[in-house]
């Protein structure tokens, strides 16, 4: 008895911890559309989450294991940034992407044909924004159709450009939920946004950023997804 009392209080403190933490674990696209309604700004981050290249030289898992391996061999950040980029940049104009889930292309374009606010959110910069915008296209993605309509937007969180273009806000090496809020401070707060990242870490930092706007008084609902649909796929790469 005392065991199942244990394990009850247990699974109250792992429920409540989840709902204070406001994100879901999410697995396939399709089990969205609950959370989705006209006043909904969906922001999705591309690597892993949209799309996938089929290769694995110049994967964004590709990218974070080399960055890592100079970082250990003693460069900065910085440093092995310098090194990694270039090669990164070029790889991006001969790899090929496929959606992460078939259906996801058929999906974005659905709420875009019902006027559904979707934007992207990507961790993706310089030198590589065109390249994202036609990767994105080879997949028939195209986020302008609906995200908020400036052509092209331009603006820093410290050193760090933030830009704007194809409904894609790119936010390289800054932090993403600072780059989203003075995007939407910058153009317009919804009522409701539901997010979705591959990575944990970045949904923490949008979580953060979308309370902060909440307690400034903006009426904001927000869910934020843990999408896993690649983890089996993920965790069979060096990547660490």
């Amino acid at each position: 008895m005392l065991k199942n009392n244990f394990l009850s209080y247990f699974l109250v403190l792992v429920i409540s911890f989840c709902n204070a933490q406001n994100y879901h674990e999410l697995y396939t696209f399709s089990d969205l559309a609950s959370f989705i309604d006209q006043d909904t700004m969906i922001i999705c981050d591309i690597d892993n989450t949209v799309m996938v290249p089929e290769e694995y030289e110049g994967s964004d898992m590709w990218f974070s294991y080399h960055m890592k391996k100079h970082q250990k061999a003693g460069c900065s950040r910085e440093e092995a940034l310098a090194i990694v980029l270039p090669e990164y940049a070029r790889l991006q104009k001969t790899i090929t992407v496929r959606p992460v889930e078939k259906e996801i292309p058929a999906f974005i374009k659905k709420w875009q044909d019902t006027g559904i606010v979707v934007m992207g959110l990507t961790s993706r910069g310089d030198p590589v924004i065109a390249e994202t915008g036609n990767l994105l296209a080879s997949i028939s993605v195209d986020f302008s159709l609906t995200a908020p309509k400036y052509t092209f937007l331009d603006y820093m969180i410290g050193k760090q450009h933030i830009v704007y273009e194809y409904g894609v806000l790119f936010c390289a090496v800054a932090d993403k939920g600072e780059a989203l809020t003075k995007f939407l401070e910058q153009t317009t707060i919804p009522k409701k946004i539901v997010f979705i990242d591959d990575t944990l870490t970045k949904i923490i930092s949008v979580k953060k950023a979308l309370d902060h706007l909440k307690a400034q008084g903006h009426k904001l609902e927000y869910s934020c997804f843990h999408y896993r649909h690649l983890d089996d796929h993920i965790a069979t790469l060096p990547h660490n």
